[in-house]
């Protein structure tokens, strides 16, 4: 019988228990961070319910869980940690932000620039765990992220600044002051006003 994990339960379970010494049984701290992380959507935008998902799967699977010295029930106790602190969780909150199809930046370049991060468009899509899309505007390609928030508001970022020292252009027909904020809550980014 085949007893390796599908990679993508792998995968998950590895994110879920990243930094955590299973040699024995695990902190409930670290058990809680892992699952807040997920909620965040502080993993490159995967939906929780893949992760939980994952978990429950691997599980019931009966197949071995644990890897390079990790103590087996150590693991299982950690994986079950996990999915009741997500199910005590629930309702999960929405995703702070949804990408959005890049052809909706024709309805933002021409907005107002709102902020701006002081970092390449290539770690701005990281914080957002999204990557930037090339857009064709007359003769310029653009690097260009297009996200909708929670609050609703559509942004649009676009790559700027010159060589060696790369910014990132925030665009939004919204309030500037919200939607740095709304980022910046999200992400982490700091976005400075124009």
């Amino acid at each position: 019988m085949d007893e390796t994990l599908p990679m993508e339960w792998r995968g998950r379970i590895r994110v879920l228990l990243y930094g955590m010494d299973l040699r024995s049984r695990a902190d409930a701290d670290d058990l809680t961070r892992s699952v807040n992380r997920i909620l965040k959507r502080q993993r490159f935008g995967d939906d929780p319910e893949e992760f939980y998902d994952a978990v429950v799967a691997a599980l019931r699977s009966g197949r071995v869980l644990a890897e390079d010295g990790q103590d087996e029930g150590a693991v299982r106790s950690a994986l079950t940690g996990i999915v009741e602190r997500f199910d005590a969780r629930r309702p999960w909150p929405p995703a702070p932000f949804v990408e959005q199809d890049v052809q909706l930046w024709d309805e933002l370049r021409a907005a107002p620039v709102v902020g701006v991060v002081q970092r390449g468009i290539s770690k701005v899509g990281l914080a957002f765990g999204l990557h930037a899309r090339p857009v064709t505007v007359g003769a310029d390609r653009l690097d260009v992220l297009v996200v909708r928030m929670l609050s609703g508001r559509l942004v649009g970022m676009r790559a700027s600044g010159v060589w060696g020292a790369p910014t990132v252009d925030v665009l939004s027909p919204a309030d500037p002051e919200a939607v740095r904020a709304e980022i910046a809550e999200a992400t982490g980014l700091v976005v400075d006003p124009p």
